[in-house]
């Protein structure tokens, strides 16, 4: 089942982006931790990412995103950052999927309304 993954530390902006994207039609998965993250991304159904760039705990997106890259199991990802100029985001928009950093706050049904135009492009109908 094709699906977007939510992968933030904060489970009130996980939960408030979940349940905005699932009002699109998307099927929605969410990871509180990079092992979470990449166990639904080793699936392969996976075809979205909205992806918190401070994780805590020693990693960030950015090391995550580089690292799945790398190993082609990055999908089309957005940044989530309260920091959008933070330089631990530079060099993430040659990454491929990289669709753009969405700074906080933002227009959250937006935002869904996004995702989903991505999204929509890999259900099978």
């Amino acid at each position: 089942m094709t699906q977007v993954l939510v992968f933030d530390n904060d489970a009130s902006l996980r939960d408030l982006i979940e349940l905005a994207v699932s009002t699109t039609g998307a099927n929605v998965v969410v990871a509180a931790t990079a092992q979470e993250a990449e166990a639904f991304l080793l699936q392969g159904n996976v075809v979205c990412l909205l992806l918190d760039l401070h994780l805590g705990g020693g990693r960030t997106g950015a090391d995550c995103a580089r690292d799945w890259a790398a190993r082609d199991l990055l999908p089309a990802f957005w940044v989530v950052t309260g920091t959008p100029d933070d330089p631990m985001a530079a060099g993430l928009d040659a990454l491929p999927g990289f669709q753009r950093i969405i700074g906080k706050p933002f227009d959250v049904l937006g935002m869904a309304s996004e995702v989903f135009r991505v999204y929509n492009r890999f259900v099978k109908r």
